[in-house]
């Protein structure tokens, strides 16, 4: 039947058959996959961003980073609530993992820190990418802290800021 309906590209229908198998499954895990496939229908086909993020707020967790949080994130930006999107990049701003996904987390909630006015926020979450040992982690923090600086409303911090970037500056000229 679902392929049929896809063929036929009835995928409204398509998407009501997925929404009675999310509600009618006995198992989680199955659930979940028909959960995951009715937000990408809603996402990507339909465009129907903020029912896909209604669809999987109960299947998602902070902790994991699986295709459902992915799917997720996507839902969330393309429903173009910032409120929303901050909340959850700030539950997800990982402590622990790999490198890149901490560095990538973390330029991303200061950019929605920045957005919702959250400036000190913002800073502090650059400042943290900036520490990232990676060779690249600390110019692609330094660049949108430089610019966050001239909007800090606390000039001490600004002035301290400046003078570290200053001797990151002096530092790699030269060598």
């Amino acid at each position: 039947l679902e392929e049929n309906l896809v063929q036929d590209d009835d995928l409204e229908t398509y998407a009501s058959v997925l929404d009675r198998r999310v509600q009618a499954a006995l198992g989680a895990e199955e659930r979940r996959a028909a959960a995951l496939r009715l937000a990408s229908l809603n996402l990507d086909r339909l465009g129907r961003a903020r029912d896909a993020c209604d669809v999987l707020h109960p299947f998602v967790s902070v902790e994991r980073s699986g295709e459902g949080e992915l799917l997720y994130e996507r839902a969330l930006a393309a429903c173009g609530d910032p409120a929303l999107q901050l909340a959850w990049h700030q539950q997800r701003q990982p402590l622990e993992g790999p490198a890149e996904e901490r560095l990538s987390r973390l330029l991303e909630l200061a950019q929605l820190q920045h957005a919702a006015g959250q400036l000190a926020d913002a800073i502090d979450s650059l400042e943290a990418a900036e520490q990232i040992a990676l060779p690249h982690a600390g110019e692609l923090a330094r660049r949108p802290l430089l610019a966050l600086v001239h909007e800090a409303e606390e000039p001490e911090r600004a002035l301290e800021i400046l003078g570290r970037l200053g001797q990151v500056a002096r530092t790699a000229r030269a060598r």
